[in-house]
C-alpha cells in the first residue's frame, strides 16, 4: 500500500515539472490502475482544465490528444498567447483589427467608426467640391472686374476697376491687367497716412481671390445688383464716393453663403479625416493593452497550483491522497 502511495506521489510531482516541456501533460488512468503520463503534443497549445471528481477513479482528460492521432480533435479549446505588438499594428492599419485577432467583440466599435468617419470624409468633401464649383461660377457671373455689360446683357455703370481708378486716382498707361503696375501704386498712395485696409486683387482667380471679392466691403462695386435704386438710392448722387460699407448687394450675401457653406462641408470632411487618425490611435491602444490583459490573464491561470485531497481504490481499500495540479 505504502509503495502504490508512493507511486502516486511521485507520478502527480513528474506531471507537474514536465509541463516545461510538453504544453500541457494529462493523467490518464491505466488498465491495471496504475496512472501513466500522456503528453499532449499538439502544438504545444492550452486545452480544456482536467475535471477531477471526490473519486479519483473518476479522473478523466476532455478530449485527450494522444502523440499519434495524427489530428486535433475539433472540440479541444485553445488557448494562445497574443503578440501585444501585432495586435497594435493591425489596429493601426484597420481600427478593430487587433481587437478581432484578441477575441474581443470592442472591435465592432472601432470598425463602426472608420467606416462613419470614411462616409464622414467623402460625404462632405463631395458636397464642399460641389458648392465650390457653383460659388466660382456665380462670381464669373454676378461680379465685374472691369466688364460693362451685367450678365442680362445690359450695360452697367459701375465695375470694380472705375472704383478702383476714382479711389487711388489711377490714370496714364496702367490697364486693369497691370496687376504690379496697380499694386505699385496702392502702396504708394497708402504708404503714408493713407487706407489701411486696402487689398489688393490676385492676377489669378485663386482661393484668395475668390475669398476677398466676397469677404471685404472695397470689392463691392463689382456686384452688378448694386445699380438697383431701391437698394442703393444714394448711390445715384454720390457714385464712386459712397462709403463701401453702406451698399447693399443680395447677391454678394448670396455668394458669401453658398461659399460659407462650401467651406463648412470641406471642414467638415477634413474632421473625419482627423476622427480615422484619433480612432487609430485610440483602436492601436486598446487592442495593445487588450493583447497584453489576455496574456496576463492565461499566465495567471496557467500559474495557478491546485491541492486536492482524493481517494483512490487500492485493491478494496480507499487510500486518502493528496494531489497537487499545475497548468502550464
Amino acid at each position: 500500500m505504502k509503495k502504490s502511495i508512493f507511486i502516486i506521489l511521485v507520478s502527480a510531482l513528474i506531471t507537474l515539472f514536465s509541463s516545461d516541456i510538453f504544453a500541457e501533460t494529462s493523467l490518464v488512468r491505466s488498465e491495471n490502475n496504475g496512472i501513466g503520463i500522456f503528453p499532449d503534443l499538439a502544438d504545444f497549445t492550452l486545452h480544456e482544465e482536467t475535471t477531477v471528481s471526490d473519486d479519483f477513479t473518476d479522473i478523466r482528460i476532455n478530449e485527450a490528444i494522444w502523440p499519434f492521432s495524427g489530428k486535433e480533435s475539433k472540440s479541444s479549446k485553445q488557448v494562445k498567447l497574443k503578440s501585444t505588438r501585432k495586435a497594435f499594428f493591425l489596429s493601426l492599419l484597420l481600427p478593430g483589427l487587433g481587437e478581432a485577432y484578441v477575441g474581443s467583440k470592442r472591435s465592432f466599435i472601432f470598425l463602426g467608426i472608420e467606416a462613419f468617419s470614411w462616409w464622414m470624409y467623402i460625404s462632405n468633401t463631395g458636397k464642399g467640391n460641389d458648392l465650390e464649383d457653383d460659388y466660382e461660377r456665380y462670381a464669373d457671373k454676378y461680379w465685374n472686374y472691369f466688364d460693362t455689360t451685367s450678365s442680362s446683357g445690359e450695360e452697367l455703370n459701375y465695375n470694380y476697376w472705375e472704383w478702383l481708378k476714382h479711389e487711388f486716382t489711377i490714370t496714364g498707361d496702367i490697364g486693369p491687367e497691370d496687376y504690379d503696375e496697380i499694386n505699385k501704386h496702392i502702396e504708394e498712395k497708402t504708404k503714408f497716412g493713407g487706407e489701411s485696409s486696402v487689398h489688393t486683387l490676385p492676377s489669378t482667380k485663386t482661393q484668395q481671390y475668390f475669398e476677398m471679392i466676397g469677404k471685404y466691403d472695397q470689392f463691392v462695386f463689382g456686384w452688378e445688383d448694386i445699380e438697383d435704386s431701391e437698394l442703393n438710392p444714394s448711390l445715384t448722387d454720390n457714385g464712386y464716393k459712397e462709403n463701401t460699407a453702406n451698399i447693399k448687394s443680395p447677391l454678394r450675401s448670396k455668394y458669401m453663403k453658398i461659399r460659407g457653406d462650401s467651406n463648412d462641408k470641406l471642414s467638415a470632411g477634413q474632421q473625419g479625416i482627423q476622427l480615422m487618425l484619433i480612432n487609430r490611435i485610440l483602436s492601436a491602444i486598446s487592442a495593445g493593452r487588450l493583447a497584453y490583459k489576455h496574456n496576463k490573464k492565461l499566465d495567471s491561470d496557467m500559474s495557478m497550483v491546485r491541492i486536492q485531497f482524493v481517494q483512490k481504490h487500492i485493491i478494496d481499500n480507499k487510500v486518502p491522497m493528496l494531489m497537487l495540479t499545475k497548468r502550464f
